[in-house]
């Protein structure tokens, strides 16, 4: 919800782009630092930052594609990208499953 916040407090002011290219690139190290952290207290600030950047990153996306398509197109446009990011995520959930099940 905090992202979602910042994206509605900041957004306006032309930095849309930065912002998303700013949390696209510290969301896999935050992501990596989570990975190898051993602490709890850690964990949970390092959750709350991804939390923080999933939601910039899921907001601005759909506010740039909605902003950005032409009004007759918009529906067309958000239907491929609801499929994309959601018809497709369950066959790239099945091969990391069994890429995790072959490591151990």
């Amino acid at each position: 919800v905090t992202g979602a916040f910042l994206v509605a407090t900041y957004g306006d002011r032309g930095q849309r782009g930065r912002i998303l290219h700013g949390a696209a690139m510290a969301f896999p190290v935050v992501l990596t630092l989570f990975a190898w952290n051993r602490n709890f207290p850690i964990a949970l600030v390092l959750t709350v930052l991804l939390g923080i950047g999933f939601m910039l990153q899921f907001t601005l996306i759909n506010t740039l594609l909605q902003t950005r398509v032409a009004n007759e197109m918009r529906g067309r446009v958000m239907s491929l990208y609801t499929l994309t990011f959601f018809g497709f995520t369950p066959f790239g959930n099945l091969a990391l499953g069994a890429l995790a099940e072959w490591i151990g």
